[in-house]
């Protein structure tokens, strides 16, 4: 093959061209194409909108030729596939071969950074931070996402906790301060010790999350089965596609169950003339907090 022709874009025209808002169609110059002859380049060829990062080509391959043996023989030994629920927040700006999939076989080989693909896919969802929160076993902040029935909705999410342990120990006192006819007694004190606060994991994370709809509630297989690792400048996240046509979510997470709250302070206590009795202290869960941040993109739709 060989390249017939030079197309130049700008740069507003070649991210619409990305994102198949517009489209490329040629005629021979002087003459009226006929529509068979159209329909026949179209049925024998496939696209290739091609950019070095310089300049912007489009081939018109025969479908003879398979893509890869393209790429082999534009000397591209590699390219990174773009995927529409991939890439939000890279900040990397080494640059690579990416290739899209449009309809109809079409494709889209550009040279790019990480971050450059980011940007173009970020430009068209709005963004926003926020937090889950759950404080001493009790979920204290939830989110609520709203979008339109056609747009998609991305969550980013990262967290952390604070796990304690319970320490015991016990006091001995008297009623009367050690005076004649005081009563000696004994109190038991129980109290935290935090373990420190640690990273969660991708599985902490999905088994904790809960995302519901005005129509449904979404299962933990069904965020796993949407979701992908990955890592930033920040560390490690994980990334879950809500492709619905619902349009109001709630994030949030379940309070800890009762099991998991002991009462600190002092609790109990006895003396020699009173039998041990239960004291009023205060209920504390064994975890501090439970933090999810929570990046949101919900995607733009033009009226």
């Amino acid at each position: 093959f060989q390249g017939v022709m030079k197309i130049n874009f700008t740069g507003s025209e070649l991210k619409d061209l990305l994102r198949n808002k517009i489209f490329i169609t040629l005629k021979r110059a002087g003459a009226k194409v006929p529509h068979s002859e159209s329909e026949t380049v179209r049925q024998k060829t496939y696209r290739v909108f091609f950019n070095d990062g310089k300049s912007t080509n489009v081939y018109y391959v025969s479908h003879e030729l398979p893509f890869y043996r393209f790429l082999e023989l534009k000397k591209i030994p590699q390219a990174r596939i773009i995927e529409d629920k991939r890439g939000l927040g890279w900040t990397d700006k080494n640059t690579d071969w990416w290739v899209r999939n449009l309809g109809e076989k079409d494709k889209v080989v550009i040279k790019a950074s990480e971050k450059d693909i980011s940007e173009q896919m970020e430009n068209n969802f709005d963004f926003s931070i926020q937090e889950v929160k759950r404080i001493n076993g009790k979920t204290v902040k939830t989110i609520n996402v709203t979008k339109a029935p056609g747009s998609r909705l991305f969550l980013k999410i990262r967290g952390s906790k604070e796990i304690f342990n319970f320490v015991e120990s016990t006091q001995r006192y008297s009623t009367g301060g050690g005076r004649e006819g005081s009563s000696p007694c004994l109190r038991w004190i129980r109290n935290t010790n935090s373990q420190g606060v640690s990273v969660l994991s991708s599985e902490e994370i999905l088994n904790t999350l809960q995302v519901r709809t005005e129509n449904k509630a979404f299962t933990a297989s069904e965020l796993e089965s949407s979701a992908y690792e990955a890592f930033d400048f920040l560390g490690p996240y994980l990334e879950i596609n809500l492709d619905t046509q619902d349009q109001n979510f709630q994030i949030t997470m379940p309070n800890r169950p009762a099991s998991t709250f002991s009462t600190t302070g002092m609790y109990q206590w006895e003396c020699d003339d009173v039998p041990r009795r239960t004291s009023a202290g205060v209920e504390t869960n064994d975890e501090g907090h439970f933090t999810l941040r929570v990046d949101t993109y919900v995607e733009k739709l033009e009226d």
